[in-house]
């Protein structure tokens, strides 16, 4: 297989790190990956369809239409694309669409809402199973910021177990939590109603309304974490930029207990 893939032992993620990848790739290697994520995505239960892919860059275009590139980066992408397209027995051909008619898309991927992607650095995150048990699946994640093989993603995504944690059921399983700061009412809630038991990080605002609530689903004494226990995998070295009053906690919570 090519670059783009990765393996996982004891639910946790192994394999390449996707948001250096992302970061240090050239736009024409995006411009397949994000191609083959698509096709992952929308045509991963369907089997003998021929597939248009209306793509706005010219490189990946050719890399479809002609089975490959003399590039050997390119080269892997497609071939990867190919060996996927090819058990399913899917035919690929692929058009070039003007920029000006793809203004949804392009506006997409240019919005970077950071609130929905920082995450627990991994040397923190298994601590913090070996304190408090491995969970089964990460309900806020997406591919690049992940803690479990198992996640739930909040768009549509090719890897997910699921899209849109609170659109399923949390009862029976024991998950991660790691929501933006704006959606702990609706976490908490959630928990509340259905008797959840998750693992969740929270800043330890004790001013917020919702924080009397957490505090009684608490399991046991929730564990004080440092602001520079989180990071953006696109932005390595960006630093919180709540850091002086972000006082980060992690605990098992569970809406049985209220």
């Amino acid at each position: 297989m090519g670059t783009w893939g990765g393996h996982v032992e004891n639910g946790q993620s192994t394999g390449r790190d996707w948001s250096a990848v992302d970061t240090k790739q050239h736009i024409n290697e995006l411009e397949l990956k994000a191609a083959f994520l698509t096709l992952q995505c929308f045509c991963k239960t369907r089997n003998n369809i021929h597939v248009k892919l209306m793509i706005d860059n010219t490189t990946a275009i050719a890399c479809i239409n002609k089975f490959g590139s003399v590039r050997p980066k390119l080269m892997m992408g497609t071939q990867e694309l190919y060996e996927w397209a090819n058990d399913r027995n899917i035919r690929l051909t692929a058009a070039h669409t003007a920029g000006i008619k793809n203004k949804v898309a392009d506006r997409e991927s240019r919005t970077h809402n950071l609130d929905t992607e920082w995450c627990l650095k991994k040397n923190w995150f298994e601590w913090i199973v070996k304190q408090f048990g491995l969970p089964e699946v990460d309900l806020f994640a997406s591919r690049i910021n992940k803690r479990l093989n198992v996640y739930v993603a909040w768009r549509p995504d090719p890897h997910a177990s699921g899209v849109d944690a609170f659109s399923m059921s949390w009862s029976g399983i024991y998950g991660y939590v790691f929501p933006p700061f704006s959606l702990m009412t609706r976490v908490l809630r959630k928990v509340e109603d259905e008797k959840a038991t998750v693992l969740l990080v929270y800043p330890a605002w004790e001013t917020q309304a919702w924080f009397p609530r957490l505090q009684k689903m608490l399991v046991r004494d929730p564990i004080p974490l440092p602001w520079d226990s989180i990071m953006l995998p696109q932005k390595p070295g960006q630093i919180h930029p709540l850091k002086v009053k972000l006082k980060l906690h992690v605990g098992k919570i569970s809406g049985a207990l209220v």
